[in-house]
């Protein structure tokens, strides 16, 4: 991370913590820091699950960062959640996609810290085998052998 934003031409400044530390640090909004890692496995298929919290405008005073780390507030963004949420289901996905590439393009509130992909290996009579990508492991439930 800090190769990445020094070849970026920002001067980083990383501040030790410790695993225990790591969350309340990351949480307060008055820590020294200005980079929050984080991630979000989405609760059900739809933007609905972490547009708001991530995205939306959060009342610090009220409810802290929450899992808005960049304190990003944008009553236009607000607005467009709060219309999204309306809009008949099968709209939605298009929606919640096209809302996100307008806030990487016109704001850039957060940037990518770290891709956690996963590398399985497995043998050529393993068949089913998938990516849970919430869990980074197999689907057990669709795994079967030949012989």
């Amino acid at each position: 991370i800090v190769k990445g934003l020094e070849a970026g031409g920002f001067k980083a400044t990383p501040v030790a913590t410790t695993i225990a530390e790591g969350s309340t640090v990351r949480a307060d909004p008055n820590a020294p820091i200005n980079v929050r890692a984080a991630g979000w496995c989405s609760d059900w298929p739809s933007g609905a699950s972490w547009f708001p919290p991530v995205q939306g405008t959060t009342d610090l005073k009220k409810e802290g960062l929450g899992s808005n780390y960049g304190v990003f507030s944008e009553p236009s963004v607000d607005a467009q959640i709060a219309k999204i949420q309306t809009l008949p289901l099968k709209e939605q996905p298009a929606a919640w996609n096209d809302l996100d590439e307008s806030i990487a393009k016109e704001f850039f509130p957060q940037f990518v810290t770290g891709y956690y992909g996963a590398a399985m290996e497995r043998g050529s009579n393993v068949n089913g085998f998938f990516d849970d990508t919430v869990f980074g492991m197999p689907t057990w439930k669709d795994i079967w052998l030949t012989q």
